[in-house]
């Protein structure tokens, strides 16, 4: 869950000392500090197969020798990993949730269909959308990190059809539901 107060419950119930063992963290939307002062970043996409890189926020030279020992497994796995700044969403994350924060506010605004995004999107070379990648991530989810990103950067759009979709049970892949469905039931 992308939510600060859950992550820093779960961490506060450990029952070892973070100043010895190092901690790392997959958040989204938050940066390593907020979660916790010792923790670094370790974030992929989830699952962790569909990209092959995982951004990280430390250089490896100073891991103990249990954390090298992590990244160099995740680095015999193929995944390759990009040394990022600490700042919320990283690299990935700012660019993939600007580009959903983009669509929703072309729909909210503009009254686009999801038909003439995705023509669009496809002639660019687009081998994903960002209706198919809502309903991947989760809706829930998706608003939850746009906001956490919102915080930190106001261009990034809070659409009201998150909401919407929220409130008539629509999660995406999770129940086998979709923001699209939804998207063009309003259009049409």
């Amino acid at each position: 869950s992308e939510d600060l107060a859950i992550k820093k419950s779960v961490i506060s119930q450990l029952n070892y000392s973070l100043e010895n063992i190092p901690l790392f963290t997959n958040t989204s939307s938050f940066t390593p500090k907020e979660i916790h002062p010792k923790c670094k970043g370790l974030h992929f996409f989830n699952p962790i197969h569909t990209m092959q890189f995982a951004e990280v926020t430390f250089d490896r030279n100073t891991l103990l020798q249990e954390a090298t020992t992590l990244v160099d497994s995740i680095e015999a796995f193929g995944i390759n990993l990009i040394h990022v700044k600490s700042n919320r969403g990283y690299i990935g994350n700012v660019i993939l949730f600007q580009e959903i924060s983009a669509t929703l506010k072309l729909i909210d605004t503009y009254n686009y269909s999801t038909e003439s995004i995705d023509a669009v999107l496809k002639s660019m070379g687009r081998n994903i959308n960002p209706f198919d990648m809502i309903d991947f991530i989760g809706v829930d989810i998706t608003k939850n990190i746009l906001e956490n990103l919102h915080a930190a950067d106001k261009n990034i759009y809070l659409s009201p059809l998150l909401d919407k979709a929220l409130h008539q049970n629509i999660l995406g892949r999770k129940n086998k539901t979709s923001i699209r469905n939804l998207i063009d039931s309003i259009k049409n």
